[in-house]
């Protein structure tokens, strides 16, 4: 007998891989830091700041996309995003010669694409279980789908660390 796949499941799927793109684009900014840094001829501080400035951007813009997506349409808002996601990332990198046209590009167009995109799609998930909606939402969001990994990896280290025996002298 066919099993029959319960079509939210692929939403969850899909919203996987949407989440793993924009956070993937998004904490990509640590693998440009001395780039970004040298071709701005600025200190870190500065460049740490970009990343900041965009986080709290899509934090800000996360409070209120759900209420835009259920005003409108989860799927325009979280078109709207990717778009102004993909405008971010194609002007910033022509945006070599000002680091003020860099800010306005990544820390705005980003920030509102993440803050666009993030919440309606978790919401999406969520409005399609009733029965399994803990499991939905742990396969959606399983230790962030890109820089989990790293964590998971790092977690289980730090436990294998501790469950060690201490021997006298010797630093953990």
């Amino acid at each position: 007998m066919k099993t029959k796949i319960f079509p939210g499941w692929y939403v969850v799927f899909a919203a996987h891989l949407l989440l793993a793109l924009i956070f993937g684009g998004a904490y990509s900014f640590g693998a440009f830091f001395s780039h970004i840094q040298s071709n701005f001829d600025v200190g870190r501080f500065s460049v740490a700041s970009v990343f900041s400035l965009t986080a709290f951007i899509y934090y800000a813009v996360g409070v209120f996309s759900g209420s835009l997506a259920d005003r409108i349409s989860t799927r325009v808002v979280v078109c709207v995003g990717i778009i102004l996601l993909a405008l971010g990332f194609f002007l910033s990198s022509l945006a070599s010669g000002s680091l003020q046209l860099f800010l306005v590009c990544f820390c705005s167009l980003i920030g509102l694409g993440v803050g666009l995109v993030y919440v309606p799609t978790v919401t999406a998930v969520q409005r399609w279980f009733v029965k399994n909606r803990s499991k939905a939402f742990r396969a959606l969001r399983w230790r962030e789908p890109v820089s989990g990994t790293g964590q998971f990896v790092d977690r289980a280290y730090r436990r294998r660390q501790r469950s060690r025996p201490v021997v006298p002298g010797q630093h953990r």
